[in-house]
């Protein structure tokens, strides 16, 4: 194998550093921020899947607070925020409803994240 392929394989496989944290704004007052969820993840990747990771990842640390409920954040017979409106999302945040996702596995109409770079919307 030539040095060049060397350079173009290590390039095609590589993985990228990921750090995907809970926008403050996403979190009531009395509530810590929970720790960032940090992936190493394929430069080919199908970012979704990703992303289905780290809002478990927040959702399971919301559901570990003691004392936190969860009917605050969900109108039960709708599941839906109760102000009728998408919750305000942050940097690799989550919604109030992503709070308040009962399953493991939520639909991707029951949380709408957004990624940023220094401050600066990425396009996706």
């Amino acid at each position: 194998m030539n040095p060049k392929d060397k350079i173009l394989r290590k390039v095609w496989h590589g993985r990228i550093p990921v750090c995907f944290r809970l926008s403050p704004e996403d979190l009531p007052a009395d509530e810590p921020a929970p720790p960032p969820f940090f992936a190493l993840i394929p430069r080919m990747t199908y970012f979704p899947l990703v992303i289905e990771k780290a809002v478990r990842q927040f959702h399971s640390y919301r559901a570990s607070l003691s004392g936190a409920d969860m009917s605050l954040f969900m109108d039960e017979a709708r599941a839906s925020p109760r102000t009728g409106q998408r919750g305000q999302t942050g940097a690799g945040g989550e919604t109030d409803t992503n709070k308040a996702c009962a399953s493991e596995t939520c639909s991707s109409d029951d949380h709408a994240v957004w990624l940023e770079f220094d401050t600066r919307p990425l396009k996706w």
